[in-house]
């Protein structure tokens, strides 16, 4: 394994030649004494949101996460020194990777040189979410975080991709080193058709009605108010029509009769109206025997170049 001065190095040189993305620094931090991991594989999103889970154990050091100030102490490995130096983040910004006291197996990570991105192509935004109190639930991580030694420590990364996509995260270290993290992300939306229409924009008028005597009776109406409304002009509302087709990955297909469902592309070959897709979003038997519906997983649908 890297010693964790080298990790440092090796991030800041990356940091210099483009950033680091949320995949660039988990990479490297595997290559640490005694971290070891497991990812989910290629896998398809919900629609426009993609997942991945990471598990990683560690048994030598502990990994702790910050947005450290500049007055921060840290100790590093300074050019032309082999033994540890006190400075600051404000005196080396540019550093990612640190120790708070000469020993001891804590390390910590600067997330202000760290983007919430995964860097490839196309890049897109990426939440690092980590577990919370309560069964599946997640939250964002945050300074004081840490990866500790003899346990289990879940990550989740929630990819938000902009429109159908093939994202393949591609991540590897050269030099020889057994790393390599490149799941795929194949990204869906369904293409609707796009409707609008005119809607009046109403202005309230108050009408005040005052209190009115009579004098042959010597008594008073009780006052009131009411209000009225006014259309002063109309504006452009836009809505989601019959649905068009889908544009998954790489791939556009232009028709309507078409779901998604469990990660599986769903055809059918004649018109299914308004089909209710929460009870009957699959083929059924019949349509199946008939060669009217056919079921592929999405992972086949798109053939990667």
């Amino acid at each position: 394994m890297v010693r964790w001065q080298d990790v440092n190095k090796k991030l800041v040189t990356l940091l210099s030649t483009g950033g680091i993305g949320v995949v660039g620094l988990l990479t490297y931090l595997f290559l640490l004494t005694g971290v070891d991991y497991t990812y989910t594989g290629d896998s398809a999103c919900n629609g426009l949101e993609c997942e991945a889970h990471i598990n990683v154990t560690t048994s030598y050091w502990t990994v702790c996460f910050e947005h450290p100030s500049d007055s921060q102490r840290i100790y590093l490995e300074l050019e032309g020194d082999t033994k540890l130096q006190k400075t600051t983040i404000g005196e080396h910004p540019e550093t990612v990777v640190y120790k708070k006291a000469t020993r001891g197996r804590t390390l910590w990570v600067n997330l202000n040189n760290v983007d919430n991105v995964i860097k490839t192509e196309p890049e897109i935004p990426v939440d690092w979410l980590v577990p919370a109190r309560g069964k599946d639930n997640w939250r964002e991580l945050k300074d004081g975080d840490c990866w500790s030694r003899g346990k289990v420590n879940k990550i989740k990364l929630v990819g938000h991709a902009n429109k159908a996509q093939v994202i393949k995260w591609n991540f590897e270290l050269d030099g020889g080193m057994n790393i390599s993290i490149d799941p795929l992300w194949i990204s869906y939306d369904y293409i609707y058709e796009n409707l609008s229409r005119e809607v009046p924009i109403y202005k309230d008028n108050l009408v005040v009605v005052k209190p009115v005597y009579f004098s042959n009776n010597d008594t008073w109406t009780e006052g009131y108010n009411y209000t009225t409304k006014e259309i002063i002009g109309y504006e452009t509302v836009y809505y989601d029509g019959d649905k068009l087709g889908l544009e998954i990955g790489d791939k556009t297909i232009n028709h309507g009769n078409v779901n998604i469902k469990d990660d599986k592309l769903v055809e059918w070959y004649f018109d299914i109206g308004d089909r209710n897709f929460e009870e009957f979003g699959e083929c059924r038997e019949y349509e199946v025997s008939k060669g009217a519906c056919t079921e592929t997983d999405i992972l086949e649908v798109v053939k990667i170049k």
